[in-house]
């Protein structure tokens, strides 16, 4: 994919073809966070600082749940307007103020782990709380390539509740047992993640708008659980080096992290010169 012809061609018509947005939604892992560097790229830091500054919602939109993002330790690094975390199961105003929140029923909880526990499958899964049932090379792999560290290994207890279970296998293979009534299967690159039926970060979005009163937003993302989130948006963009599935869908890109992609595709369209004059018109 020639991202820097494409591009070229695109700049022509960048102030036609490109809305303003009264928010931007952005995706975590291998989207706004670099885990080869172990950090969010110094210039997407500055490009939402420039955004929120000219009056654009900054807001996380994460299958993380909160624990997770806490676990990153990305969330004193920038005043998110607001988060959607677990997919939308959980939406956040500003300072961590829970609005919304929608777990995977607990019926189906035990459900999911009795199977996965029949054929000893580790079961990584977040909700208010986040643990994995067992710490295995597959696991490790996992933890590491998303950067999660001191995840209590235990098994689940009453006063849990969890938005994501993930089934973490070394050898990925199908698992048609594991359609549970009430939640619906995202395969990724990882693992198999398990959250509610009727949920999606589009439907956490939706309700962090109404929050706020808003209309339109743009979001950036990598993987097939940012799909909603893409379509809908009235500017939607997918990494460069996304999921293959997510790429045939959605036809704006943008470099991926590991070259401050957002930062490059705001600077290309304009928005971050528009930002920065919105700013100092407000000023």
């Amino acid at each position: 994919m020639d991202y820097h012809k494409d591009m070229t061609m695109k700049t022509e018509t960048k102030q036609t073809a490109y809305p303003s947005v009264d928010a931007i939604f952005l995706d975590v892992d291998g989207t706004l966070y670099d885990h080869a560097a172990g950090c969010i790229p110094p210039r997407h830091l500055e490009a939402m600082k420039i955004l929120q500054e000219g009056g654009t919602k900054v807001c996380l939109c994460s299958g993380r749940c909160m624990p997770l993002l806490e676990n990153l330790g990305i969330l004193d690094q920038f005043p998110f307007d607001g988060i959607v975390a677990g997919n939308g199961s959980y939406v956040y105003a500003q300072n961590g103020t829970l609005i919304f929140d929608d777990p995977v029923d607990p019926e189906a909880v035990k459900q999911i782990y009795a199977l996965a526990a029949a054929q000893s499958i580790p079961v990584f899964a977040a909700g208010n709380h986040v643990l994995v049932t067992a710490m295995t090379p597959a696991v490790e792999d996992l933890f590491a390539k998303i950067s999660v560290k001191d995840i209590p290994v235990r098994h689940p207890r009453p006063d849990d509740t969890f938005a994501v279970l993930s089934l973490v296998e070394e050898h990925r293979k199908p698992h048609p047992e594991f359609a549970v009534p009430g939640v619906k299967i995202l395969e990724n690159e990882l693992s198999m993640d398990m959250m509610k039926d009727g949920l999606s970060k589009y439907e956490g979005i939706r309700t962090l708008l109404d929050h706020y009163g808003l209309k339109s937003y743009m979001a950036f993302g990598d993987a097939l659980n940012d799909l909603e989130m893409l379509q809908h948006a009235n500017v939607g963009v997918a990494m460069g080096n996304a999921q293959p599935e997510l790429l045939e869908v959605i036809p704006e890109t943008c470099p991926p992290v590991t070259e401050a992609g957002i930062y490059q595709w705001l600077e290309d369209h304009g928005y971050l010169d528009t930002a920065v004059a919105s700013g100092a018109d407000g000023q």
